[in-house]
């Protein structure tokens, strides 16, 4: 089965694989995803990519993903009072992490000073800003706790795997800063497996723009709504930092 959902395809089908084996529909289900963007240009890359926008008023007048994450990261800094470089911390944090990863595609490091000379993309998201072009794929298999447990091997146990939709568009949006699909999703993870964003040790976020991360990390109640960058500033992401220690400010 082939699933699509833009940005969200991989945990989409991570989802249908887990409901297909906690239904007991079948025992064991492999959920694959594959990306490869560096076959194309790059004027076609993003035109393939601007598909997953709004089509009617989007992406048909010109918006690419890069221009619609500038448009958030602008509104960010204007409701909320920050400078641009109050974003550096996660760039930085992200290189650090690639540094120890024999997979990730760069391996240097970057300061603040780089993220301040970086070139300017769509004003204000530089390409530090950016994630890249690149090819990727990963490979998860998903079976019965029972079986995990009688072959003798040691696994991670799934205690909850939600979803949640909400509008593509930027201006059907309550409010643009708010991802509110997310926030639902985590909400339902968190009441589902019975634990609270204190609890979490480890945490994805979704950064194909440093402001997505920013809105992520309020979306999922590490910190309040308004106050991603000072959790960024303070050293909560990094690996030795005490993400996430926020709680749910509504």
């Amino acid at each position: 089965m082939r699933i699509e959902a833009a940005c969200c395809s991989g945990g989409a089908a991570f989802r249908a694989g887990y409901i297909a084996v906690a239904s007991g529909l079948t025992d064991f289900v492999v959920v694959v995803g594959v990306e490869k963007l560096s076959d194309r240009l790059g004027d076609e890359v993003t035109a393939g990519l601007a598909s997953a926008a709004d089509a009617d008023y989007e992406a048909e007048t010109g918006l690419s993903f890069v221009s619609i994450n500038a448009l958030l990261m602008r509104r960010y800094m204007h409701e909320r009072g920050i400078r641009h470089e109050a974003f550096a911390p996660f760039v930085v944090n992200a290189h650090e992490n690639a540094r120890h990863n024999p997979l990730a595609m760069f391996h240097f490091p970057v300061t603040n000073d780089d993220f301040a000379r970086a070139k300017m993309v769509v004003d204000p998201v530089n390409l530090l800003d950016s994630s890249p072009i690149c090819d990727g794929a990963a490979a998860v298999v998903l079976c019965p706790t029972g079986t995990v447990r009688s072959s003798g091997h040691v696994a991670p146990r799934i205690r909850a795997c939600t979803l949640a939709t909400h509008f593509v568009a930027l201006h059907d949006r309550t409010d643009p800063l708010v991802l509110e699909g997310v926030e639902r999703s985590a909400r339902r993870a968190y009441e589902s497996a019975g634990v609270n964003p204190s609890d979490i040790d480890l945490f994805e976020a979704h950064d194909a723009f440093s402001i997505m991360t920013v809105l992520s990390l309020e979306a999922c109640g590490f910190a309040p709504r308004g106050h991603g960058t000072e959790f960024g500033a303070q050293g909560e992401i990094r690996q030795l930092g005490g993400c996430p220690s926020a709680r749910w400010v509504d």
